[in-house]
């Protein structure tokens, strides 16, 4: 914290804002990702539309 705040001159504290958006968007990212590599994967492996029952 030390080094942040003499050496790069960057305030103590993040911002608040920071402390919601970067979770929000991490989870957005590996929410949009999961869902395209799933789908892509049942596609390839043909499970789409199959009947189980």
């Amino acid at each position: 914290m030390l080094l942040q705040w003499r050496v790069f001159d960057f305030p103590p504290r993040p911002d608040p804002y920071l402390w919601l958006a970067l979770p929000l968007g991490g989870m957005l990212v590996l929410s949009l990702l999961g869902t395209l590599l799933g789908a892509r994967l049942v596609q390839r492996r043909g499970l789409l539309g199959q009947d189980f029952g």
